[in-house]
Order: structure tokens, then C-alpha cells, then sequence
């Protein structure tokens, strides 16, 4: 009797951690490969793999992949336009340049000449 109560406890908690972790979504955006910074070719798809890995393994359901000049302003959420990549996800990876003296987004073509 104790052991079918204890089973049942065990299958409980896997169930409720199963649909817990299966009901969060991510997103990845990837910047290695610049017109004007230095590049972060091959660690940028390296680490995205990494994180689609642990996270798809752990039940998680990936919302978007962006890499390089697929990544727009809108996947940060930093427009009013229907698509607000950032509204679109539980968690967002990000690889790829921060430039923090002066906040702009460093996408693929950034250069300090054109600004975002």
C-alpha cells in the first residue's frame, strides 16, 4: 500500500513537472557574422545549439530562431508593431555584440555611422 501511494506521489510530480516545463516557450537570436564588428563566428550557433538543446530537452518549445540579418529591432520588443518578438516568449537568448555607451542595438550591418 505504501509503495502504490509513494508511486503515485512520484508519477504525480513527474506529470505536474512535465506540463509545467512543456508549457514554457523561448526564443533565440544569434549575431556572428558582422559587415563592420568583429565577428563571433562559430561561437554564436554554437552557443544557440547549446541552449535550443537543454531547453528543448527539458520540455521547453521554441518560439523563434533568428540569426544574423534575420534579427530585427522588433525581436527585442522595441517597436509598437504587431510583431513584438520579446511579447512572444517566457525566455529570450540573445548572443552577439552589446554596445553600452551608447545603448544602440548592434545587428548585423551596425556600424557608429548608422544608427539604428
Amino acid at each position: 500500500m505504501k509503495a502504490s501511494r509513494l508511486l503515485i506521489a512520484v508519477l504525480f510530480l513527474i506529470a505536474v513537472t512535465a506540463a509545467t516545463a512543456s508549457a514554457y516557450e523561448y526564443s533565440v537570436t544569434n549575431i556572428e557574422d558582422y559587415t563592420w564588428l568583429s565577428d563571433l563566428t562559430p561561437y554564436g550557433t554554437q552557443i544557440a545549439d547549446k541552449v535550443k538543446y537543454w531547453l528543448g530537452n527539458a520540455g521547453w518549445t521554441l518560439e523563434f530562431y533568428h540569426k544574423d540579418s534575420e534579427v530585427k529591432k522588433e525581436d527585442f520588443g522595441t517597436s509598437d508593431s504587431s510583431w513584438e518578438g520579446l511579447d512572444e516568449a517566457d525566455f529570450h537568448w540573445h548572443t552577439g555584440h552589446g554596445l553600452w555607451n551608447n545603448y544602440d542595438l548592434a545587428l548585423y550591418d551596425y556600424s557608429p555611422w548608422k544608427r539604428c
